[in-house]
């Protein structure tokens, strides 16, 4: 059941489509629309401002998973014993 809500949750985390077509300004869009628009249009990108704003997108999945890395593993492997 852990394991499943965490792939949920993390799946969840990752959407972007809808988000994209749904969210008509900037300051209602969700994570990774906000880092898609660090980017600039013009071919130069600044990878410093997107990096960092990437690793601080990633860090409440990374702690959720660290947190609940025993029950995920447990969940996802108690499936493909057989017996």
């Amino acid at each position: 059941m852990v394991a499943f809500a965490i792939i949920t949750v993390v799946n969840e985390w990752n959407e972007y489509l809808w988000p994209f077509l749904m969210a008509d300004d900037a300051s209602v869009a969700p994570l990774p629309i906000g880092l898609t628009l660090l980017q600039n249009n013009d071919g130069v990108t600044d990878w410093g401002p997107v990096m960092a704003g990437t690793v601080l997108a990633m860090l409440p999945i990374l702690v959720v998973f660290l947190l609940l890395q025993r029950h995920m593993i447990k969940g996802l492997t108690s499936g493909a014993v057989k017996g």
